[in-house]
C-alpha cells in the first residue's frame, strides 16, 4: 500500500508504508482499515461503533464453550482425523514437483434466464448465490476426479451480525 502525504503537488512527497502478516488481519480487516485510515487523512470523524472488539470476543468465549459448537467440533475432529483425501484432477501433462500458483481466469455472463433460475434455486434453498456456485464447484470437482470425498476451504469473514461489520 502506498499513500502520498501531501496535497500540495510541488511538496516533497512522503509515503506510509503498512506492513502486516496476514495471521493479524483479514481481508475484511484491511479493508476497514484502509478505509478508516484514508477518512481520518481527509479530517472526517469516524462514527462510534455500536459494538467493540472486546464485545465479539466476549461472545465468541461464550458461543466456543458451548455444548453445541463443542459437539460440532469433536464431529469434524473425528470425521477430518487421519490422512486426508488428496484431490487427483485427470491432467493432460504430468504434474510438476515444484508447487506453482500460474493460472488464468475466464469470465462467464450467464443468460438472463439461467441467473434467474440460480436465485430461484437459492431462494428455495435458503442460501446465498456464494452457497449454489460452491456446491457446483464441488460436484464439478466429483465429476472431474471421481471421488467421493473433496475437501475444499473457503475464507469466512465470521461477522455473523451486521454491528460485527466495522470491527476489525
Amino acid at each position: 500500500f502506498r499513500m502520498t502525504l501531501s496535497s500540495d503537488p510541488d511538496a516533497a512527497e512522503s509515503f506510509l508504508l503498512i506492513e502486516m502478516h496476514h495471521i493479524i488481519a483479514d481481508g475484511a480487516s484491511i479493508a476497514i482499515f484502509m478505509r478508516e485510515l484514508i477518512a481520518l487523512y481527509q479530517g472526517q470523524t469516524l462514527a462510534p461503533l455500536p459494538l467493540q472488539y472486546l464485545d465479539f470476543s466476549a461472545w465468541m468465549q461464550q458461543r466456543l464453550s458451548s455444548p453445541a459448537i463443542q459437539a460440532q467440533k469433536d464431529y469434524w475432529t473425528r470425521h477430518l482425523a487421519g490422512e486426508l483425501p488428496r484431490l487427483e484432477l485427470p491432467y493432460d501433462f504430468p504434474r510438476s514437483a515444484l508447487q506453482s500458483f500460474a493460472g488464468d481466469s475466464v469470465d462467464v455472463m450467464l443468460p438472463e434466464n439461467v441467473q434467474r433460475r440460480i436465485q430461484q434455486l437459492a431462494h428455495k434453498n435458503d442460501c446465498t448465490l456464494y452457497v449454489v456456485f460452491f456446491a457446483v464447484f464441488q460436484l464439478l470437482l466429483h465429476k472431474y476426479s471421481q471421488q467421493n470425498s473433496v475437501l475444499v476451504g473457503t475464507p469466512a469473514q465470521g461477522r455473523s451480525h451486521p454491528d460485527l461489520s466495522n470491527i476489525m
